[in-house]
């Protein structure tokens, strides 16, 4: 546990923690995201890890254009967070496409007796 406790954990927004409908946008050909539903299973998870003292970065592929209204979609669902990011940083990654989920890593990485 205490190996991983500074490194932030990256958590993905789309169909990790929310899942909307993507649609294109017709004139501009950028996603737009509609009817967000939270995946509140690794809500809850992410927020416990918060709570333990984890730095949590929500980043996004998502463009800067959406920051607001994905800012407002995080507050609105309960998430606890310490920044929001579009772009890439170093850290664990937590996604839909990685190995690792926020159930996987809390299980693994802290709840294992040492």
């Amino acid at each position: 546990m205490k190996k991983y406790r500074f490194l932030p954990l990256k958590i993905d927004i789309d169909d990790t923690i929310l899942i909307s409908a993507k649609k294109k946008c017709k004139t501009c050909d950028s996603a737009q995201y509609f009817n967000v539903k939270p995946v509140q299973k690794e809500i809850d998870i992410i927020n416990k890890l918060y709570d333990m003292g984890y730095t949590i970065f929500v980043h996004t592929a998502r463009g800067w254009k959406d920051y607001r209204l994905t800012e407002i979609q995080l507050n609105a669902v309960g998430l606890k967070y310490h920044q929001l990011i579009c772009g890439n940083v170093p850290g664990i990654v937590i996604d839909k496409d990685s190995l690792t989920s926020a159930a996987d890593f809390l299980k693994i990485h802290v709840n294992k007796k040492t």
